[in-house]
């Protein structure tokens, strides 16, 4: 399966002042299919393997710290985020193949 990209608004909220600063993630990342067991090896579940995470005030890139880039990265409820949105996206491709294909078949009916 070949790179990923996903996007998301996070907000950082002052509890006491009130402010909200709003900003943009976006996350590349590929997901390893789902391998059952053999006579040999158990079975490994699908998982998410994140390549890089930026955040964005607008259209500046922030700048972010070691510790928050592996939090981020560490998270395990991005990742099922992220997994969820590779199902999304796989199946959006598979559909828009299907469309293609569909439309190329009519084309070449109609010659």
């Amino acid at each position: 399966m070949g790179k990923l990209n996903a996007t998301q608004g996070i907000t950082i909220s002052g509890d006491s002042c009130g402010t909200d600063i709003e900003l943009t993630m976006k996350v590349k990342f590929s997901v390893s299919k789902y391998r059952p067991a053999t006579a040999i090896d158990p079975a490994e579940e699908a998982t998410v393997e994140i390549d890089e995470v930026k955040l964005f005030d607008g259209e500046q890139e922030l700048n972010l710290t070691y510790w928050l880039e592996d939090r981020l990265s560490e998270s395990d409820s991005l990742k099922a985020w992220l997994m969820s949105e590779a199902n999304e996206q796989i199946k959006q491709a598979e559909e828009d193949h299907a469309d293609h294909m569909r439309e190329m078949r009519r084309e070449n009916a109609n010659g």
